[in-house]
């Protein structure tokens, strides 16, 4: 499905997103909130935290990014995590939600360590809100480091959105499904790990007409979002960077790979244990994380992390120029066809 328009997001470059987004401070994009967390998380516990989220995205001493750029063809898919879980399917726990502060210090202090904007052309300058850092996410040309920073951004802002809404249900008194925690936490932790559009330097044979397959970012892990979710797709369309999902590639019929947004979040529903069947309410207007929502103008969906004052925090796949997975924030008005409901209470016995 396709990603968000470009006009709108160049009407709202300038402003600022509501309580739980990053905020502008001295020039820069910020975090808001939170950053007491870093205090009560013991230090041997954040480092830990650190040094697996190290590993896993590949930053290295050397002060790699943490995309992993490389990938062996040969490989098997990449572990699914979920909070720091390598097993595949872990189910969710009511301790999930207890984690989320902990998280967010982890990535506030992994987002402070590197937060100066890096100035290289053609955006030279920090970007004066989240939602300008977004339009250009979405116009292209950021540079490796630009991308990092843009990631570390999305995972700080989710997991923010994520605790808020976490403490205004516990406030309220409303129990939190723990599949719906879990829902976000798989959502969450695949950020940075797959830009469709971005050549690996990776080949792998099996590609179009005899040629290889010019691997993307994160291949191996896109082509497990398919196949979980069941949507199925041609391995060498899905994992090839040069195909596209609106455009047959050179010409050739049926050589698209399939918009992957509803791929992303049915697999992220799908992996917690949820109801991935896709049943929307265009009534509904305070939609609860793990929600799927979908705007049916420009066929896009994306996974609900918190909904306050009329405005929805979602983590979105097929996103940007680089057709990667990013958190937005937009009114609820703008998801046209509503929200599907992916942890439904049980029905009753009929008598």
């Amino acid at each position: 499905m396709a990603g968000d328009r470009e006009s709108d997001l160049r009407a709202q470059q300038h402003e600022v997103g509501p309580a739980g987004s990053p905020e502008v401070a001295s020039g820069a994009v910020q975090p808001s909130m939170w950053g007491a967390a870093a205090q009560a998380l013991p230090a041997g516990v954040l480092q830990r935290k650190l040094q697996r989220r190290a590993l896993r995205r590949g930053a290295g001493s050397s002060g790699a990014g943490p995309i992993q750029r490389k990938e062996d063809p040969a490989a098997a898919p990449q572990p699914l995590d979920h909070d720091e879980k390598a097993e595949e399917g872990a189910p969710a726990t009511e301790g999930d939600q207890q984690q989320v502060p902990q998280r967010i210090a982890a990535a506030l202090a992994r987002y402070t360590a590197g937060a100066a904007w890096p100035e290289e052309a053609p955006y030279k300058k920090a970007p004066r809100s989240y939602e300008e850092l977004m339009l250009w996410s979405k116009l292209g040309h950021l540079t490796p480091k630009q991308k990092d920073y843009l990631y570390g951004v999305c995972e700080l802002a989710g997991l923010v959105a994520l605790g808020d809404q976490i403490k205004r249900s516990e406030a309220a008194g409303e129990a939190v499904d723990p599949r719906r925690t879990a829902i976000v936490s798989f959502a969450l932790s695949q950020i940075g790990r797959v830009e469709a559009h971005t050549y690996s330097g990776q080949d792998a044979p099996g590609g179009m007409a005899g040629g290889p397959i010019k691997l993307c970012v994160g291949a191996a892990q896109l082509w497990d979002f398919h196949q979980r979710s069941g949507r199925g797709g041609k391995e060498e369309h899905v994992k090839d960077y040069r195909v596209r999902t609106d455009r047959d590639f050179q010409g050739v019929p049926g050589t698209r790979r399939p918009a992957w947004c509803q791929i992303f979040a049915q697999w992220a529903v799908t992996m917690a244990g949820g109801d991935a069947s896709l049943t929307f309410d265009a009534a509904q207007k305070n939609p609860k994380p793990g929600d799927i929502a979908y705007m049916s103008d420009n066929d896009h969906m994306g996974v609900v992390l918190s909904c306050k004052d009329g405005q929805v925090t979602t983590v979105d796949g097929n996103t940007g120029e680089a057709s990667g997975i990013v958190v937005r924030v937009r009114a609820v008005a703008e998801w046209s066809h509503g929200f599907h409901d992916s942890c439904p209470a049980p029905k009753a016995p009929v008598p």
